[in-house]
């Protein structure tokens, strides 16, 4: 038997298929695939999450605008397209 818990992880998983798109959820596993970019994302994640980086681009900001003066900023890595 399943609890609640895992219900609402399943509807909760549901939606954000649904808001992210099929594509992405593909391009993601097509990734993971590949050895050398699942080692890349690996090591993003463990090496460069958090860190000061320099991002000159407001399209991959968080809030969608680029609002630092040196374009150093953390930077925040989503494992999964969701």
């Amino acid at each position: 038997k399943c609890g609640e818990d895992v219900t609402m992880r399943f509807i909760e998983l549901k939606e954000a298929t649904a808001q992210s798109g099929i594509e992405n959820i593909k391009h993601h596993w097509i990734g993971e695939a590949d050895p050398q970019v699942s080692n890349w994302r690996l090591r993003a994640r463990q090496e460069l999450e958090g860190v000061d980086v320099y991002w000159n681009d407001s399209s991959g900001t968080r809030d969608g605008f680029l609002d630092s003066k040196t374009c150093f900023g953390k930077m925040y890595i989503n494992p999964y397209p969701f």
